[in-house]
């Protein structure tokens, strides 16, 4: 009888975690040299994704548009006449907030989903987080296009607060990955992180200015309701889709929350970066 090996040609190496960091220079430069491989990465996810989808490429437009109505609904039932155009505003908080969604959810699991890329593979960990973010950008590509067609549509004016957009929306971009590297180390390292990080989303949902107009919150929880990242950025997003100019405390704070969180989200995935195969 012929004996059958099962034995894997693989090695695999599990280093000590280190309190050196590597050299970020260095990181960022196998992370660019990289850039094609997360390019085709995130092709064949969204490529499988929607492959698995009756409504494929329309699910991602669609998804934000119905939650969007359903609120609408809500509102204008609890407060019958003091809608003053907030539709096109909330529409359009639903298409941004789903890519903060993506960065604390898809890229927050983004480690546990590339396990055995991560096995059998060297490279540096946090393409697998930051491929989950530009796969959120190139969904977002086709619901901006339906938000600048429908924008008008339900009545939704714009004003010199656009040339601030594309400010603004760095910033979360920014913001979005420093979320990411953050959650992904935090649902590697900890036990029963997702369940956590799912908490921590609808917690986000319900404390960031998306589904009411900041015009309504009391002062009192004004004044609490800011001091978490995702606050100033809605209530420049809102001020920008009114049809205003936001105001300049918001975007520097904004972009303080954004250069906050990737330092403390990079600091923190590249500290564990050497666990992470232990825990996989």
């Amino acid at each position: 009888m012929t004996a059958v090996s099962h034995y894997s040609d693989a090695e695999y190496v599990f280093e000590p975690n280190s309190a050196r960091l590597p050299d970020v220079r260095e990181y960022l430069r196998a992370l660019w040299e990289r850039r094609q491989f997360m390019h085709e990465l995130a092709t064949a996810d969204l490529r499988s994704e929607r492959s698995g989808r009756v409504l494929g490429n329309l699910w991602g437009v669609l998804n934000p548009l119905f939650q969007a109505g359903i609120y609408y609904f809500l509102y204008t039932v609890l407060r019958p006449g003091s809608n003053n155009g907030f539709l096109p505003i909330l529409i359009a908080n639903f298409f941004f907030f789903g890519l903060s969604l993506s960065a604390l959810g898809e890229a927050g699991s983004s480690l546990k989903r590339g396990r055995g890329l991560m096995l059998n593979s060297a490279f540096p960990r946090a393409l697998l987080p930051v491929t989950a973010i530009y796969k959120s950008l190139r969904s977002f590509v086709a619901a901006a296009c339906v938000l600048v067609v429908l924008f008008p549509l339900v009545g939704g004016t714009l004003g010199p607060g656009l040339f601030v957009l594309p400010l603004v929306f760095a910033i979360q971009v920014v913001m979005n990955v420093g979320i990411a590297l953050a959650a992904s180390t935090y649902v590697v390292l900890v036990p029963d992180g997702n369940n956590v990080v799912q908490w921590i989303t609808r917690v986000l949902f319900f404390i960031t200015p998306v589904i009411y107009p900041v015009s309504l919150l009391p002062p009192a929880a004004k004044a609490v309701l800011q001091f978490q990242p995702l606050y100033p950025v809605f209530a420049a997003y809102q001020a920008i889709f009114n049809g205003d100019i936001p105001s300049p405390g918001l975007v520097v704070v904004s972009a303080i929350w954004a250069g906050g969180l990737l330092v403390i989200g990079g600091r923190a995935f590249l500290r564990h970066e050497r666990e992470f195969a232990l825990y996989l």
